[in-house]
Parts: C-alpha cells; structure tokens; sequence
C-alpha cells in the first residue's frame, strides 16, 4: 500500500511538472539509466540483506495471518450482536468467545476501524461512520477538483513568449496578474487570524496536563514536564513561520516581478480566494492515510488516536469552506454545542471520574496492604469497589486481600468478604473469562485451606468446578482454563471428566503456536498425569 501510494503521488507530481511550462522531460537514456540504477540497488539490498527481509517478510506474513484470525472472529461476533454489539470496552470479553484455537492472543479490539465500531456499537453504528466519511469526503474533494483544474488551466508558454525568455519579464503578464493579485493581497492582509487562538490551545493544553496527569493512577511527575516543556517551545519556535504565515500571494518585495504571474502563483491566489490555502489539502489526505493504516491496526476507539482523526475530518471540513448540502443556523449551533458540553460534562461525571477516583484508592489499598495496614487496605479497596459500582476490578482486588487475610488469620468476616466480593465479581463480568478462572483460582485455594475431607472443602471445590467451567464456556479455545478444570474435577472426584477437560486442554495447547502462550511446564505434567 505504501508503494502504492508513493506511486500514485509521484505520477500526480509527474503530471503537474509536465504541464508547467518549464517542463523539461528526462530523455530516454536517462529514463533507462534511472530504472537500471534503481533495480541494481534493490537487487544489492536484497543480496546483503537478505536474511533479515527473508525474516521480515516472514513476520508480516504471519501478522497478516493473524489479523485475517481476528476479522473472521469478530465477524462470527457481530453476527451473533448485530444490532447493539457488545458496548464500549467489552471487546476482549466477549472476543474470546470466538477466537480461533491457534490464534495467538485475547486481542482487545479487531485490528480494523470498521469491524471494530460494528463489533462495539452495531450496524448502525457503522452505517452512520461510513456515511460521516461519505459526507466528509463529499465534501472535500472540491478542493481538489479545483486544484486539478487550476493545474490543467493553460498558459503561455516561452514560446509564445518571446520577450520574456529573452528579458526574463513580461510587463503585460505583470500587469495583469498584479492587477488580478493586489486586491487579494489586501484582502489577505486583513482577513483575521486563528494564530493567537492555536497558540493559546498549546499553552492551555500543556498546563491542564499537569492537574490530568496528577490526577491519574501513574503520574507522569515534574520529569516529563522539565523534558516535554523544552522541547514544546522549541517545536513551537521552529513551526512558527509556518503557524503565522500571512505573506501575500507573489513575489516578496524586490523579488523579479515575473514570477507574480507564474502557474503557481495562480493557483496560490485560487486557493486564497476559495477561503483555504494550499497546505489544508494535506488535513483530509492525513485522514485518508490514518484510515488506510488503521484498515490493519488498532487503535480507532483510543481517544489519542481517535481525537487526533476527528481533528483532521474538522480541519478538512472547514478548511473546504461551506457545504452545499445543508446549512446550519446560530441557534441550531448554539444548542448543538450546549448539547455537546452538556455531554461531556455527563461522560466526566458518569465514567472518567469514578474510574479515576476508583483506580486512586485501589493504589491506596495496594500500598496499605504493603504497608502491613490490614484494615486500612481493606476500608480503601471498599471504597474503591463503591466509587465505581460497574467495574469489576475494584471487587477483585477486594476478594484478593479478603482471601489473604483470611488465610493468614482465620477470620470469618474476612471469609465472608472473600465471597461476597467473588460473586460481586462475576456478576459485574458476566462475559469475562479472566474474571470466573479468578474465582475459580479463589474456591480452589479456600477448598485447600479448609483441609481434606471437610464439609467446605466440598462446597468450596463445587464452587471452582462451576467458575472454571464458566471460564471455559467464555474462552473455550483456552487450554489454561480447561486444565485448571480438570484439576478441579479431579480434586472433587470426578476423574470421568476430569479426563476429558485434560484431553482437550493438551489438544488445544498443541494447536498453539506462540510459546509464551503454552501451558507452563509443572501444569502440563499435571495434565498428562491425569489422561
């Protein structure tokens, strides 16, 4: 694609040269010579590096393997969902579902813009993205359509020109693109600028990044500020000609008046007077690239990557000048605004905060915990768990510490919480795999703890048996948890099953292919003990 592209890029900058009347074409020779030169480095390139292209080649055929993995899954995903997907974030959960057994990881989303929007959200979700693209790309391609026909408009060429081959200037051309520039210039010198509102952005943005990034569960601390602030004023310093670019169209004072009339002149006072310069064209085209390369990559749903795509459909827009389709009013705009800030004033209260405050107290907790504070680790992960009351991570790490205390003390209220908080777990993840073989791993050691032959040690095992096998109807391309559940039912005596769970889970094990997804090595000899 990339070559591809570079391609079509070079043949467009071939065309456009071409019809520059200062076109001057490579003879044969030298079309020949350029072609055989350029084999010969790649046949070079190929001969001393060819192991690590062979490798290379290699691996992007064995991505692409995969990738072609994860779009059958999340097709057999999104037609057992089609309407309402699976919501935002819940991807990996139900993914492992319908992973393929010698696919090699729990991917969180499918490595496809498209397929992921229609995984998560639904078909209409992604009509409504394939018709936001139509719309923009409606849009935008008048920018270069009219480029396209200023670059095709004829001009004279020297010879037609005689005079001004010989003394390098055309008083007639002059005048009439003078004539033809100078009220554009002025309109240009006057036109009000966005410079102070982009600076302001960059200085606005930087400085909430400090109280955001503190507010975070990693704060990024005062070094990547005494790092980052440099650099930014350097960046901003070496942008600034082109961030407060306001020349006017032509040549700048004492330059050769000719050039005032020259095509790309033209095409630059075209471009001021459609209401965008030249450079905006590069917005939609970035937008197209980012798509091709999210065509095969991750990453639509992160807001870094999302945010800086919706940026670019905005500049493109804006930058093509009003639409013929349609026409907003002030007050439609007005209340699509209120509506919007009203949104993100929602989102912020409903799911960034609590996730933050959340995630803070978990940190406390961990750090209590380390501490030797029982029960100031204890009190903070249960606020964790009622400051986001839709995760379940929060309870997890609640069962986790309840359970280690438990099997340190004996305490039956810990006991009591290790298995409120279990079941709080599962209910919250009703589709994750992680979540019921973490449950099962708790019954497993509470069944261990409660000694041999012991009325809870029975409960106890049911209980691990019932997780794993949640686990393994959430993930049954897993040889993990199907090992984990032979175990289980060989613990609770049901040796019958347990060898079938053991069969499957050293069949699948096989299947995969990635090393570091195998079962460990102790496990495995458990397993074959049980066949």
């Amino acid at each position: 694609l990339g070559a591809l592209a570079m391609a079509i890029f070079a043949r467009a900058g071939h065309e456009r040269e071409r019809l520059s009347p200062r076109f001057n074409p490579l003879r044969r020779w030298q079309a020949v010579a350029i072609v055989v030169v350029l084999a010969l480095a790649v046949l070079v390139g190929g001969v001393v590096l060819s192991d690590a292209l062979r490798r290379g080649i290699a691996g992007a055929a064995k991505s692409f393997r995969y990738r072609l993995e994860y779009w059958q899954a999340s097709a057999a995903m999104i037609a057992d969902h089609p309407w309402l997907g699976c919501g935002p974030g819940n991807f990996q959960d139900y993914y492992t579902r319908y992973k393929l057994p010698h696919a090699p990881e729990e991917v969180t989303d499918p490595h496809n813009f498209l397929l992921e929007i229609w995984a998560t959200a639904g078909t209409p979700s992604a009509v409504a993205l394939l018709l936001v693209l139509w719309f923009f790309g409606r849009g935008v391609w008048p920018m270069f359509r009219r480029a396209s026909s200023t670059a095709h408009t004829a001009t004279p060429t020297p010879s037609q020109r005689p005079a001004a081959r010989i003394s390098g200037r055309d008083p007639q051309a002059d005048a009439t693109a003078g004539s033809a520039i100078a009220p554009a210039v002025a309109a240009s010198q006057q036109e009000p600028t966005a410079v102070p509102h982009i600076v302001a952005g960059m200085v606005v943005g930087f400085a909430l990044s400090l109280p955001l990034g503190a507010m975070s569960v990693a704060p990024p601390g005062t070094v990547p500020v005494v790092i980052g602030l440099p650099l930014a004023t350097v960046a901003l310093a070496t942008l600034w000609p082109w961030i407060n670019h306001r020349s006017p169209v032509g040549p700048a004072a004492g330059a050769p008046s000719s050039t005032v009339g020259s095509p790309g002149s033209c095409e630059q006072l075209r471009c001021r007077q459609a209401g965008w310069p030249e450079e905006t064209r590069l917005a939609p085209v970035a937008a197209a690239a980012m798509l091709v390369n999210l065509l095969a990559a991750g990453g639509i749903a992160y807001p870094a990557l999302a945010l800086g795509f919706w940026l670019l459909l905005a500049a493109g827009l804006n930058a093509a000048g009003s639409s013929g389709l349609f026409r907003l009013g002030r007050i439609v705009a007005v209340a699509g605004l209120l509506l919007a800030l009203g949104g993100l004033v929602g989102c912020y209260l409903t799911a960034y905060a609590p996730v933050f405050h959340s995630r803070a107290l978990m940190e406390l907790a961990l750090r209590e915990d380390a501490a030797g504070r029982v029960d100031q680790a204890q009190q903070a992960v249960a606020e964790a768990a009622a400051a986001d009351p839709l995760s379940s991570e929060a309870p997890r790490l609640a069962a986790e510490l309840a359970l280690k205390r438990w099997l340190k003390e004996g305490n039956p209220a810990a006991l009591m919480a290790v298995s409120y908080y279990t079941r709080q777990m599962v209910r919250l993840s009703p589709r994750s795999a992680a979540a019921f073989g973490a449950a099962g791993d708790i019954y497993r050691q509470m069944a261990e703890a409660a000694g041999e032959g012991q009325a809870p040690e029975r409960e106890f095992l049911l209980e691990a048996v019932a997780a794993y096998q949640q686990a393994v109807e959430c993930y049954p391309s897993s040889a993990l948890h199907r090992a984990e559940l032979a175990l289980a039912l060989a613990a609770a005596g049901r040796h019958g099953e347990a060898q079938q769970a053991a069969e499957a889970a050293l069949q699948l094990d096989a299947a995969q292919e990635m090393p570091e997804k195998k079962l460990p090595s102790a496990l495995r000899r458990q397993i074959e003990a049980l066949r």
